[in-house]
Parts: structure tokens; C-alpha cells; sequence
């Protein structure tokens, strides 16, 4: 199975150890940066299949890269997913406008990230999006249920 590409823009060390360990390495390929002036040159070197942004970043904001992304590059159709705890509705509908295809309040459930990015693929690629999830059950089946508590 090929795995998806993922871009995670994170700059709390913290939450990057959460998306390493339940973005599991068998289904997910991973780019981890923590500013938004590398995450948008990471962006176009690298085409991701998907997005988790943060808001509250160095060098450039969330926001920012996300408008970048969407206006500037044109590009409507990669998927992002806002994972911030700025959870006012302006910056929300700011962030609904630019198209975004999720928006993940901190802290959140760590053991339905998977499930939340997988979504994003769920119509146009059902059959990759199944052989991930048969990938993730088989992780946390053969893991004790501490190793799926978030530290």
C-alpha cells in the first residue's frame, strides 16, 4: 500500500510526539516543521496529500501558509486540516473560507486523528483508505493500551 504523504506543521514538541505515534509509520509518510515559512517551502517541494496546520506558528502564521497554499499556489484540492487551539468562530469561518477540510480544537482525541485524516480520502481513494486502516488496527493491536495513552 502506498502510504499518505502528510505535512505536519507543529511547533509544540509535545503534540508532534502525539502525531508520531498515532500517524503510524506503516500507513503514513510524515514531514514534521515547526515554522510557517518552512512548511510553505516544504509545501512546494514536496507535495503532500495532506495538511495538518497549526495557527499559532513562528515565521509565518498558520493562517498565512494556508492563504499561501490556496491563493497564491492555486492549489484548492490538498487537503488541510487546522489543528489549533485558537477556537474562536471568526477563526474558524476565516479558515471554512480558504477551504479547509477539518478543524481539530487542542487537546483532541489522539486515537481519532487517524480516522479524521483518512476521511479526507475516503471517497476518491476507498480502497487505500481500507488497507491504512487495517494497517492502523493491526498497530494498536499488537500494543498495550499504554502505549496508546498520550504521554
Amino acid at each position: 500500500m502506498e502510504k499518505f504523504r502528510i505535512l505536519i506543521v507543529e511547533d509544540d514538541e509535545s503534540v508532534l510526539k502525539i502525531y508520531k505515534k498515532f500517524l503510524i509509520d506503516d500507513a503514513f509518510d510524515k514531514q514534521c516543521v515547526i515554522d510557517g515559512s518552512r512548511a510553505f517551502e516544504t509545501y512546494k517541494s514536496w507535495q503532500p496529500e495532506i495538511i495538518i496546520l497549526d495557527i499559532m506558528l513562528p515565521g509565518m502564521s498558520g493562517y498565512r501558509v494556508l492563504k499561501e497554499i490556496r491563493q497564491t499556489c492555486r492549489d484548492v484540492t490538498t487537503p488541510v486540516i487546522m489543528a489549533t487551539s485558537v477556537s474562536t468562530k471568526n477563526s474558524i469561518a476565516d479558515c471554512m473560507e480558504l477551504g479547509i477540510q477539518g478543524y481539530l480544537i487542542k487537546p483532541f482525541k489522539a486515537k481519532e486523528l487517524p480516522e479524521k485524516v483518512l476521511s479526507c480520502f475516503e471517497q476518491a481513494e476507498p480502497a487505500r483508505v481500507q488497507g491504512a486502516r487495517r494497517l492502523i488496527e493491526e498497530n494498536y493491536a499488537h500494543r498495550s493500551n499504554l502505549d496508546l495513552d498520550v504521554d
